[in-house]
């Protein structure tokens, strides 16, 4: 049976791919089937990176290089009731530094997960933030309370496992405004440059340190409840309501010392 006569015998484009594949011409067959599977693959290759690139953007942040560029969130303002808890916050972050119970950062991201419902035990609270204090443990560097907030808005706003989206929660570009907001309002975020005026004042240095261990939990506290409006269904009022006595403070190290 000649060649010609098989052909004519194919009834469809299938067999006469069959026919061919096997035939003295395969080799030009199998390279045109391998040439169309490589530019599928290819396609496909591409199409998934698109999609990859696209579920990065989605979030605010978007990384190129070593640098980091951010969209800036909508310019949102907050209800009264939002703003009352950025208030108690502030005040609460404040006394614990005043009562001298806390150190700035630990002030910081121990009201922010009590009072928000992070879900942290206050230890850990005070563990994760203890190497913070000073401008990193005396240093000079970044500020212990601005460190602490840092901690908090990774705390609430942060990724919750490997791989997922990266900014779904504007963690990035809130620590950038918390960052923008606090150099907006004292001007730097390092501790020798903060401190420099008072360094050799005791008093004026401790109440600096206040202020910004209070303004930077309010700061952080309106990023997370604007964020993540439903945090505000579990808000406890009563931990953020309640002030430290000097008194109670000094029992509380001396038997924390004896122990």
């Amino acid at each position: 049976m000649g060649d010609k006569a098989h052909y004519n015998r194919c009834e469809n484009r299938t067999s006469v791919a069959v026919y061919f594949w096997g035939s003295a011409d395969a080799a030009d067959v199998r390279r045109f089937f391998f040439s169309i599977w490589i530019c599928r693959a290819i396609r496909i290759s591409l199409l998934l990176d698109i999609f990859q690139k696209a579920g990065a953007s989605c979030g605010p942040a978007q990384a190129v290089g070593n640098n980091m560029h951010l969209i800036p969130l909508k310019e949102r303002d907050l209800p009264p009731e939002m703003e009352e808890i950025s208030r108690l916050t502030e005040e609460r972050a404040k006394d614990f530094f005043l009562s001298k119970q806390l150190y700035c950062s630990e002030a910081v991201l121990v009201t922010l997960n009590h009072g928000l419902g992070g879900g942290m035990t206050d230890d850990l609270a005070i563990r994760i933030s203890s190497t913070l204090p000073e401008g990193l443990a005396g240093s000079g560097c970044l500020c212990g309370a601005l460190g602490g907030a840092v901690l908090a808005l990774g705390l609430f706003l942060g990724r919750d496992w490997p791989g997922s989206q990266r900014d779904s929660h504007h963690a990035l570009v809130g620590t950038r405004e918390l960052h923008d907001l606090f150099v907006k309002r004292f001007g730097a975020t390092c501790c020798r440059v903060l401190s420099k005026e008072v360094k050799h004042l005791p008093k004026q240095h401790f109440e600096q340190c206040a202020g910004l261990t209070g303004a930077a939990a309010a700061f952080a506290t309106e990023i997370v409840l604007r964020e993540r409006p439903r945090i505000i269904r579990q808000v406890d009022y009563a931990f953020l309501n309640k002030r430290e006595s000097k008194m109670g403070s000094l029992v509380r190290k001396a038997v924390n010392f004896m122990i």
